[in-house]
C-alpha cells in the first residue's frame, strides 16, 4: 500500500465510505424523519407548484428517493475505486 492510499483509508469509515458522506447522510436522514414525522398523511396529497406545473408532495418525494438511490450508487462506485489494489 502506498502512503497516499493509507492517508485515504484514515478518512474512510469501516464500510469504506468517506466519513464526511456518512456523517452528512445521517444528519439529513435524521432531519428528514423529524420533518416527515410531524406531517399528516394528507400532506402527501397536497398540491403545490413546481417548475413543471402543479404536482402533489407524493410526486416530489418519489423523485427525492430516486435521487438518494442514485447517490448511494455513486458512493458505492467511489468506494470500489478507493480500496487498495495490489501494485
Amino acid at each position: 500500500m502506498r502512503l497516499a492510499d493509507s492517508k485515504l483509508l484514515v478518512l474512510l469509515s469501516a464500510t469504506g465510505v468517506p466519513r464526511i458522506y456518512v456523517s452528512r447522510l445521517q444528519q439529513v436522514r435524521a432531519k428528514t424523519l423529524a420533518e416527515l414525522g410531524g406531517r399528516k398523511d394528507q400532506w402527501l396529497e397536497d398540491r403545490t407548484s413546481s417548475s413543471g406545473g402543479e404536482v402533489n408532495n407524493d410526486f416530489k418525494w418519489f423523485h427525492v428517493f430516486g435521487h438518494e438511490i442514485n447517490h448511494r450508487g455513486q458512493i458505492r462506485w467511489s468506494r470500489t475505486r478507493a480500496t487498495s489494489r495490489p501494485s
